[in-house]
């Protein structure tokens, strides 16, 4: 997956990884775990975070150990605080899943003034066309969102990508 162009070294790098299926991933060194997640065998999406140095590759590779449809994205924020980047009232983040027409994320206090929130959703569709879409809170300002439309396998599954953000003062 390619990096952003240009990041300043001391940045923190978000990565939102999604796969069809159920799949552990191997993780590129440097890349620490926030959290994963699985929708049964539908969806797999797991975040990781990376704090950037001088000198950075211009693209991460993730794999499992099979043959999946993969989605991902990286997002870099500078001016983090790079000794916790991770706010220790959501340390391996907060989530839920469900299936089925909807999902509420549980509550996250945070313990840090001025945190950055940023919400990541995987949809794993049963068959392509299902239009399945993702509502984030509405202070919160959408980023990026994806559709993999090369994800149309003989299984059938279709996975999207969707991340929003807000600034907490």
């Amino acid at each position: 997956m390619p990096a952003p162009s240009y990041v300043p070294a001391g940045s923190i790098c978000l990565a939102h990884i999604a796969s069809t299926g159920p799949n552990t991933f191997t993780v590129p060194s440097g890349w620490a775990l926030i959290r994963t997640g699985q929708i049964s065998y539908q969806a797999t999406q797991a975040l990781y975070w990376h704090l950037t140095g001088s000198a950075e590759l211009t693209s991460y590779a993730w794999t499992t150990g099979g043959s999946v449809f993969f989605a991902g994205g990286i997002a870099c924020y500078a001016g983090v605080n790079a000794a916790t980047p991770i706010d220790p009232g959501a340390p391996n983040g907060s989530g839920a899943t469900a299936n089925g027409a909807g999902a509420s994320a549980p509550a996250i206090t945070t313990q840090t003034n001025g945190d950055l929130i940023v919400g990541f959703a995987t949809v794993g569709e049963s068959g392509w066309g299902q239009n399945v879409s993702v509502q984030f809170p509405s202070i919160m300002t959408s980023i990026w969102s994806l559709n993999n439309s090369n994800a149309a396998s003989p299984q059938r599954r279709v996975i999207k990508l969707n991340v929003a953000a807000t600034q907490l003062r």
